[in-house]
């Protein structure tokens, strides 16, 4: 949830950064040329920080990913195990838990 309210405030930012842009030329009239690269300076800034976010927000969802794949990986062996380990008790309940007083009448509980 966090991960697609960060990307929806890259979007806004994105077309707020267009709408500068597109403003700028009609700025050279109103404002001082050192005040404009000082603005150009920052969005510069916000643009590599942007950037940097983005491969971070890409980094997150890849670790996202991997965890779900490794989730699901486990709940199908652990489901798998419990199968088996059923399977293995019904087996070996065939069995008699009384003890065998010879070799001959042991063997012949294990048929």
């Amino acid at each position: 949830q966090e991960l697609e309210e960060v990307l929806v405030q890259e979007k806004n930012f994105t077309a707020a950064l267009e709408e500068l842009r597109t403003l700028d030329p009609l700025l050279v009239d109103f404002m001082d040329a050192g005040v404009l690269r000082g603005l150009g300076e920052k969005v510069r800034s916000l643009q590599l920080m942007k950037a940097e976010l983005k491969q971070q927000v890409e980094a997150y969802r890849d670790v996202l990913q991997r965890c779900g794949a490794q989730w699901r990986s486990f709940i199908y062996d652990k489901e798998a195990l419990v199968e088996h380990m059923n399977d293995l008790e019904s087996s070996t309940a065939v069995f008699t838990s009384a003890k065998a007083v010879s070799a001959h009448e042991a063997e012949d509980k294990c048929r």
